[in-house]
């Protein structure tokens, strides 16, 4: 998922949202333009019905007026597992959300991105920056 950066911060936590079964491996990471990997979770299991699942990542600045990409991966063996927003190819490439499979659930650098084929679940994702902190 794009996202683009106005003001200097540190990124600090990653989230997901597990579905009302958890219990997959899901990993999160940052990514600069280029698709290179900044910073992820590695394989974390995803604990917790229907809930927020923060993690800690190592402290990541996050330059000014820059693009950046918020990618997850999961592992889909369990139905429910994960929330999110089921979008229509059309809906997805005007927000210019791409699709991810690495093969593994581990992400990979950089990361080949490929435009999605048919409805697809956009899982619900943030990030905890210092942006707006005191």
């Amino acid at each position: 998922m794009p996202f683009y950066v106005y003001e200097e911060c540190t990124a600090l936590k990653l989230a997901w949202v597990n579905g009302s079964a958890a219990g997959d491996n899901w990993d999160i990471g940052l990514y600069d333009a280029a698709l290179t990997k900044l910073v992820s979770a590695g394989s974390t299991a995803g604990t917790g019905n229907s809930v927020p699942q923060w993690v800690d990542i190592a402290d990541q600045v996050l330059a000014a007026n820059t693009l950046y990409y918020l990618i997850c991966n999961h592992s889909a063996t369990t139905a429910n597992g994960l929330h999110g927003w089921s979008l229509t190819t059309g809906s997805l490439l005007m927000a210019g959300i791409k699709t991810y499979s690495p093969g593994s659930v581990t992400l990979g650098s950089p990361a080949t991105l490929a435009n999605p084929a048919g409805t697809t679940v956009v899982p619900a994702c943030a990030i905890l920056t210092t942006a707006g902190l005191a």
